[in-house]
């Protein structure tokens, strides 16, 4: 069985300045840019999943989103209660 080897990817928080249709954005929605490589793929959460602009039920973006925002909220989380060690 082969392994599939991903890319880094760069992760980007952004918000949608005007309705961007090609990619399913309204004006005014969160979404975070996730670049690999040569392409920028616009992935946002979408009421119990998330949702990549390259289309796929299963991606290295959408993986790589998921795991940035639960290192955000557990960063955020130690800041407000502190840590102990």
């Amino acid at each position: 069985m082969a392994t599939q080897e991903f890319q880094p990817v760069m992760i980007l928080r952004a918000r949608a300045s005007a309705d961007i249709p090609a990619v399913g954005l309204k004006a005014g929605e969160s979404f975070y840019l996730a670049r690999d490589g040569e392409h920028y793929r616009a992935v946002k959460w979408d009421r119990v999943r998330w949702v990549c602009s390259c289309g796929q039920g299963a991606c290295e973006h959408k993986l790589a989103v998921n795991e940035f925002v639960f290192e955000q909220s557990q960063q955020s989380r130690t800041n407000h209660t502190g840590h102990l060690e």
